[in-house]
């Protein structure tokens, strides 16, 4: 038990500290330019852009979402090659029981990329909140967005936007652990910590960029659709289950390669 416990727990160590600051400045650097700029140009705060919209531009008109791949695969990947190459792993694996180990494995690296990259988004969020105002287009005719038709209309106009920025937490997480497996699954195969961290970035770009369609002859969301101003309910299930089936394959070759190894005692 504590063998286990040692190396699937959730420590907020250096790696995982630097996937949320990557994801913190991904958010930021886009927004500086905007916010500096808005006192020259306003005297009236009400005529700000609301906190909300502030929080969405980097994510759905400001490129965030490409670092989010990279975000994800810091805070496990390293650690587990470290442990790959000095054999710590087989042994907690045979003190642990196997099927117990590999669940923990999966589960502590998509726990530690998503919340590597859903903490860095909630520390941003809180921090617009505390220089602008909370959504409230009822009032300021600034904060109004063009969501009609979507499944953000009623979202952002609620709350100050708190029902957007907890589906924007989540979606967050859920993506960002399933490029966590996709590092993790790369890792087992190829255990060099360069490898398995851009390996979800280099598939990210594939899918992106129709990689998919013309390898595989297969018709596929982008990944970016969970992020889309114009999300409808259907197209965001159809995404939901892409990448479901994304973190499912990462967890059965990740799996298949850690048997592998435990048979050949690598």
């Amino acid at each position: 038990m504590n063998d286990l416990h040692q190396y699937t727990r959730i420590p907020l160590g250096r790696a995982f500290a630097l996937s949320l600051l990557l994801t913190l400045c991904g958010l930021v650097v886009i927004e500086i330019p905007e916010m500096l700029l808005l006192p020259q140009i306003y005297a009236d705060r009400s005529y700000y852009p609301s906190a909300l919209q502030f929080v969405l531009d980097p994510i759905y008109f400001g490129g965030f979402i490409l670092v989010i791949p990279l975000a994800a695969a810091l805070p496990y990947t390293n650690s587990f090659v470290m442990r790959l190459k000095t054999g710590n792993w087989y042994y907690a694996m045979i003190r642990c029981g196997k099927k117990r180990y590999l669940q923990k494995e999966c589960l502590s690296a998509f726990i530690r990329g998503g919340g590597g990259v859903a903490l860095g988004f909630v520390t941003y969020t809180i921090l617009c909140n505390m220089l602008f105002l909370p959504s409230n287009p009822q009032k300021y005719t600034s904060h109004i967005l063009p969501f009609d038709d979507t499944i953000y209309e009623q979202m952002y106009q609620s709350a100050g936007g708190i029902p957007m920025y907890l589906y924007l937490t989540t979606v967050l997480f859920l993506c960002a652990g399933c490029w966590s497996l996709v590092a993790l699954a790369t890792a087992v195969w190829m255990p060099d910590p360069l490898i398995a961290v851009t390996a979800p970035l280099i598939l990210y770009y594939l899918w992106l960029w129709g990689g998919v369609r013309q390898t595989w002859l297969v018709t596929a969301i982008s990944p970016t659709a969970l992020f889309n101003d114009q999300l409808t309910l259907p197209k965001m299930l159809g995404a939901m289950v892409q990448y479901l089936t994304l973190g499912v394959a990462s967890d059965a070759l990740f799996r298949i390669g850690a048997k592998r190894r435990m048979t050949h005692a690598q």
